[in-house]
């Protein structure tokens, strides 16, 4: 009988240490899948500032590209208005030479001034 109570506690005793390993290893078990899950949440949060990182490149490139083409806009407007105003200058300044070739040039028509004579009656006699 005192076989059978030591060997009853020791099988008691190695019954709750088998519980006890058991449930070390559970805890063991569930400590890794709580690290596990907060690696893949940290690791989900890296992504997601990766993403938002790229997106706000993206859209400073994009804001950069849309200035550049608006100031080549402005710089093209600029030099057809340029243009423009050139060739309004080059019109007002043909008109006025126009204008001014329209009076009689007495020098550019001194072909037509009959030769000089001492006697002014034989010009008005005809």
């Amino acid at each position: 009988m005192f076989n059978a109570e030591i060997l009853g506690e020791e099988a008691l005793e190695l019954k709750v240490e088998n519980v006890d390993a058991f449930k070390l290893k559970q805890l063991e078990l569930e400590h890794e899948l709580k690290l596990k899950e907060l690696d893949m949440k940290e690791m989900e949060k890296i992504k997601v500032k990766e993403l938002e990182m790229k997106d706000r490149l993206e859209m400073d490139k994009k804001e950069k590209e849309d200035e550049f083409k608006l100031k080549e806009l402005e710089m093209r407007q600029r030099l057809e208005m340029e243009k423009i105003k050139i060739e309004i200058v080059k019109e007002e300044s043909n008109t006025k030479v126009q204008s001014k070739s329209d009076h009689f040039d007495a020098a550019k028509n001194i072909r037509l001034v009959p030769k000089f004579c001492e006697t002014v009656d034989k010009i008005f006699q005809v």
